[in-house]
């Protein structure tokens, strides 16, 4: 999932609504000069009246939506939600990505431990930044922050087109105290799905939304090689290849904890040379500690977390 990726009153922009004008224009008309009338009248033909165009009315498509009946906890994200009923749903240690039957309305709950020092609008302006290279035509309402609670927010909603279709949607960043940064992303496809029902799916999910305490998960497995991971000798074998490898290794450093359960930050640091493969090199971060980590994706091993560090859910599992 690599939509970058996020409660308050918005301005909602318009998707594609076409603007019709109607301009009354006066002016003079020329008239006939009249022609005297015959002594004799004439029985003339009472003129038949045109009668008006009847207004064909197209009804408008209606989307149900409704909250499924069990919520969503991720527990590595720090959130809990309520999904749409009969939307497909796929979860991660990230987060969780919703679609639509149709696939054109998408949801995306993304959580990230906070960077010291930027702001909730710093980071909307990264997300913008995105967007406005993904799509055509791409404008944005000013940012509106609130803080519901201990819980800051920060919101934009977009338009914008991808392959000549419109597409609209909203993105929000939620800022909870001591916990990830969750993006909450709804994003609708064709022209007026967005008030039809993408609108309506972000507030069904955005209204369900609570967070939690990440805690340490008292069953994660810990290596006993102080090397497991930090060397690339002994790097962590993700397993899932070129098409899996990088989600399952980004789910792998989600679930990651510091020693006293600090959040952890990480970022794709290159790549290494070992024993004839190439490994990927992520650097985390957890309060001032940096370390490196080093994953192969085309081998699997039953994962565990490197020694003197935690996690806060499961691992990836072993590939299919």
């Amino acid at each position: 999932m690599n939509i970058n990726p996020h409660l308050r009153k918005l301005i909602l922009a318009a998707l594609s609504l076409p603007l019709i004008a109607c301009m009354a224009v006066s002016g003079l008309i020329a008239t006939a000069t009249p022609s005297p009338i015959p002594l004799t009248s004439t029985a003339t033909t009472k003129p038949t009246r045109t009668p008006k165009p009847t207004a064909t009315i197209t009804s408008t498509p209606f989307y149900k939506v409704e909250p499924a009946r069990a919520p969503v906890s991720v527990a590595a994200g720090g959130f809990k939600f309520v999904p749409v009923k009969g939307y497909d749903v796929e979860e991660s240690n990230g987060g969780a990505f919703l679609q639509s039957d149709d696939e054109m309305v998408i949801i995306l709950l993304e959580a990230y431990a906070p960077s010291s020092g930027i702001s909730l609008k710093r980071l909307m302006g990264f997300v913008l930044n995105n967007l406005e290279q993904r799509y055509k035509s791409f404008s944005a309402t000013d940012p509106i922050t609130t803080e519901v609670g201990d819980v800051k927010n920060i919101s934009i909603d977009f338009t914008g087109e991808e392959d000549h279709d419109p597409i609209a949607g909203r993105v929000t960043i939620y800022e909870p105290l001591n916990g990830k940064l969750v993006y909450l992303t709804v994003l609708a496809k064709d022209d007026q799905r967005w008030e039809r029902e993408g609108q309506k799916a972000y507030e069904q999910v955005a209204g369900s939304l609570s967070f939690l305490p990440i805690e340490p998960w008292q069953a994660c497995p810990i290596h006993t090689n102080p090397g497991y991971g930090t060397s690339a000798d002994y790097p962590i074998r993700i397993g899932g290849g070129l098409a899996q490898g990088a989600p399952r290794t980004r789910d792998y450093l989600d679930a990651l904890l510091g020693p006293r359960g600090e959040l952890v930050e990480y970022f794709h640091s290159g790549n290494a040379e070992a024993n004839g493969k190439t490994l990927d090199e992520y650097t985390i971060i957890y309060e001032s500690t940096f370390r490196k980590l080093y994953f192969d994706i085309y081998e699997y091993d039953s994962l565990r977390a490197p020694l003197g560090m935690q996690c806060s859910a499961r691992l990836p599992a072993a590939v299919r």
